[in-house]
């Protein structure tokens, strides 16, 4: 069994996501985000923000096949008010999820319409319950494995 600290797990999961990226990919990001093309790996890292520890481990059990122990504990994050996954780095900051892709306006009445969602909370929970996202406009966007990702309030 190999045994790694979060930290290095999530450094070797961004490098390898890195040497796989071609030259044009790693411009075009850089370009999308607004960074330059040596804060691309720093940019890939900070994806794995908050997500959950047995995520990590298993993409990189499955990238190496191996034998590996993931320890450490992820970054705990604040629970989207229309989905209740644990995306948001702070409330109310006009961050989106990144599971149901509402805009955290800071919203939590329900029935209070958001301007930058263009909904209310309870449309948008409802939205979540029957298509997973806000939106079908939000579907192609959309990553299968998001809600095993990040940890869930209950």
């Amino acid at each position: 069994m190999i045994n790694l600290n979060l930290n290095t797990a999530i450094d070797i999961l961004s490098l390898d996501q890195y040497s796989k990226m071609t030259d044009k990919e790693i411009e075009e990001l850089a370009e999308a985000e607004g960074i330059k093309d040596e804060e691309i790996f720093n940019y890939l890292k900070y994806k794995y923000i908050g997500i959950r520890v047995s995520y990590i481990e298993e993409k990189i059990k499955t990238l190496y096949n191996l034998p590996i122990n993931v320890s450490g504990k992820a970054r705990e994050l604040i629970s989207c008010s229309c989905c209740n996954y644990k995306t948001i780095l702070e409330k109310g900051n006009y961050e989106i999820c990144k599971v149901c892709f509402w805009e955290d306006d800071g919203i939590t009445d329900e029935s209070k319409y958001s301007a930058v969602n263009h909904m209310t909370l309870r449309e948008a929970i409802e939205s979540f319950n029957k298509i997973g996202v806000i939106s079908d406009v939000f579907l192609k966007f959309s990553v299968n494995d998001n809600k095993l990702r990040y940890y869930k309030e209950n």
